[in-house]
């Protein structure tokens, strides 16, 4: 396999990638990653070798740590892509996540 030249492969898939976005804090019971700044994350990640069109995320991903989730980026080729993500922790007001491909589908320019 070849080796990381940056948080993507050399092949250029969207692999792990590590995001901060801000919390939701609508008064809650249970803290969750605002959706907007989770997409916004995702795509800003996704942009560095990506040409991508949009990203879907939920909008009840749970704040803790080891919460998974999945969004959906739809390339420049309309192709929607599974991405899994990962809140790896939180750092102030920023959650921490991973994001990579499920299936290796190439979402390069």
């Amino acid at each position: 396999m070849s080796s990381p030249v940056t948080p993507f492969r050399s092949a250029a898939l969207l692999t792990v990638a590590t995001a901060a976005v801000a919390l939701a804090a609508c008064g809650s019971t249970e803290s969750t990653v605002d959706q907007d700044a989770l997409e916004s994350g995702v795509m800003t990640v996704g942009e560095r070798t990506a040409d991508l069109d949009s990203v879907s995320c939920p909008d009840d991903v749970s704040q803790d740590e080891g919460t998974e989730f999945e969004c959906t980026v739809t390339n420049a080729a309309g192709e929607q892509v599974p991405v899994t993500g990962t809140i790896t922790g939180i750092d102030g007001e920023d959650v921490l996540f991973e994001i990579q491909t499920v299936d290796g589908v190439d979402v390069t320019k």
